[in-house]
């Protein structure tokens, strides 16, 4: 019977032959592999490195997240109503792991590349994956606690649910000039 991680595991951990069903991270000194969520296969017990993949198959999920990262960045500027985001484009957009490693993001800024992941922290801390649900939304723009550039970044988190378990977030951060603070 197949295990069902669905969850972050270090290579270590994995039996080697045993088959693996569900959305997992497999985690080594050199890489980290993401699983599909009703993707099945076998670990082949290999420690040293992440079980190949096709390069196909990896381009088509690494394009495909980018793509949704862009639909969104596309949404968010389109619909914001703030100048500065609809205008200056002061704004980015991530799809990120329950740790708080982006799995995709498309940079507009560079000054938010590297905040997604403290302001990931910032929300677990506050908030356990337990007490979140489908359709929850959480703002983070603490500077110091939070890895919010400055206060008027403000970071949205969305949780993602498979299988009705936390597996990431999708995330935007944008610029809101009207909430004071110092630029």
């Amino acid at each position: 019977r197949p295990r069902d991680w669905s969850s972050d595991v270090c290579s270590s951990d994995l039996t080697a032959g045993a088959p693996i069903i569900g959305a997992l991270i497999i985690s080594n000194s050199t890489s980290d592999l993401y699983s599909a969520p009703a993707h099945q296969w076998r670990w082949h017990g290999v420690t040293s490195s992440i079980p190949a993949f096709d390069a196909i198959t990896v381009e088509v999920v690494n394009q495909s997240l980018a793509g949704i990262v862009r639909e969104m960045q596309d949404s968010l500027f389109c619909t914001g109503y703030s100048t500065i985001i609809r205008e200056s484009r002061d704004a980015s957009c991530a799809i990120v792991d329950t740790a708080g490693r982006v799995m995709a993001q498309h940079i507009v800024l560079p000054l938010h590349f590297g905040a997604f992941p403290a302001c990931t922290e910032a929300l677990l801390k506050n908030y356990s994956p337990e007490d979140m649900a489908d359709g929850d939304a959480y703002i983070v723009n603490h500077p110091y606690q939070g890895g919010s550039p400055h206060a008027p970044d403000m970071a949205v988190f969305a949780p993602i649910f498979v299988e009705g378990k936390l597996f990431g977030f999708t995330c935007s951060m944008a610029h809101k000039s009207d909430i004071g603070g110092l630029v």
